[in-house]
């Protein structure tokens, strides 16, 4: 009589323990499969908000030239475009000293007339014909370099040219460049 109540009681302990073991078993699994898309992008790495060029010119001389600061672009496809644009004083692409005495953007450095450019070079991008060499600085954002690798390393240069009456003291201008992928 003991092997059979050792035996019962060996089997309720068992039958006991079963319904918490199927209880995990019928309870589910759940599975997160993940998706990612990654998008097309550039990053301007060393990205500073103000970049500043100093030329000095002498009034009436040949044009002086100075190279701004290399422009490092990554991105992660070979379909990307540079724009640039003159953003001086409300917009525009002249270099103001004060209302009434400014250097406009041209393309002729000699002579009776001031005027100032830019030019771009890059490894990594083709520039546009139209800025391979001094040029007018654009009204509106203007395609200037297109890409044709992931990387690039890009370099603005401007030039000025003060004519002999040009009003003596500090002018001040801009330019912005603007890196996305085509569309």
């Amino acid at each position: 009589m003991k092997k059979s109540v050792i035996a019962a009681g060996a089997a309720s302990v068992a039958l006991a323990a079963m319904p918490i073991v199927g209880a995990f078993a019928l309870g589910g699994t759940v599975i997160d499969n993940i998706n990612v898309t990654v998008g097309d992008g550039c990053t301007v790495t060393n990205e500073n908000t103000e970049r500043t060029v100093t030329l000095s010119a002498t009034a009436g001389a040949a044009a002086v030239t100075a190279d701004g600061d290399v422009i490092n672009l990554v991105c992660n496809t070979t379909d990307w475009v540079g724009t640039a644009q003159g953003t001086g004083l409300n917009g525009a692409t002249d270099l103001y000293k004060d209302a009434d005495n400014k250097i406009a953007t041209g393309a002729t450095y000699s002579g009776d007339t001031s005027a100032w450019g830019f030019k771009l070079s890059s490894e990594g991008g083709a520039v546009a014909a139209a800025y391979t060499d001094y040029a007018p600085v654009p009204a509106s954002a203007s395609q200037a370099i297109t890409g044709v690798a992931k990387s690039a390393t890009i370099t603005p240069s401007y030039t000025v040219f003060a004519a002999a009456d040009q009003e003596a003291g500090a002018y001040t201008g801009q330019v912005t460049y603007v890196f996305a992928v085509n569309d």
